[in-house]
């Protein structure tokens, strides 16, 4: 199967999901379980892209966990608890984790 094929199959799927749920003119009304089980969505997608970038699956176990990586994500969590504020806690982890890498040799 050609890679655009695949690409452009991808696209309309997600496109026509989107556009079912999100247009007002579809006449779809999601119940109480289902709009609640939703509000986890991004909370698994989020989860799904650092858990890999923070523990190194290809790696041996000295190099799975990076203290720079380790400690720039408990700094996210904890203040993501504290603020409940995604911008504020992904701003102050990334600052966190460029002065770890760049001005305090981590090793």
């Amino acid at each position: 199967m050609s890679i655009w094929l695949l690409l452009i199959a991808m696209a309309c799927i997600t496109f026509t999901s989107r556009y079912l749920l999100l247009m007002q003119s579809v006449p779809i009304i999601l119940g109480p379980r289902v709009r609640r089980v939703l509000t986890y969505t991004a909370p698994a997608v989020l989860t799904a892209l650092w858990v890999p970038i923070v523990f190194k699956p290809s790696l041996s176990l000295s190099e799975v966990i990076q203290p720079s990586y380790l400690v720039a994500a408990v700094v996210a969590c904890i203040l993501s608890r504290l603020f409940k504020n995604p911008l504020i806690a992904v701003l102050v982890s990334f600052a966190v984790f460029v002065f770890l890498n760049h001005f305090y040799e981590v090793t």
